[in-house]
């Protein structure tokens, strides 16, 4: 019975890191982009 909740916990933990991937790279482009307007 302990099958489900280890498979919860890594897709938790997948899920999670996958979040933080995800602001850090809407961070990286939005830096990218004012980089970009500032350069014009």
């Amino acid at each position: 019975m302990r099958e489900p909740g280890i498979i919860a916990l890594v897709l938790s933990m997948i899920d999670n890191s996958a979040t933080i991937l995800l602001e850090n790279l809407i961070t990286i482009l939005f830096y990218l982009f004012c980089i970009e307007l500032c350069s014009q």
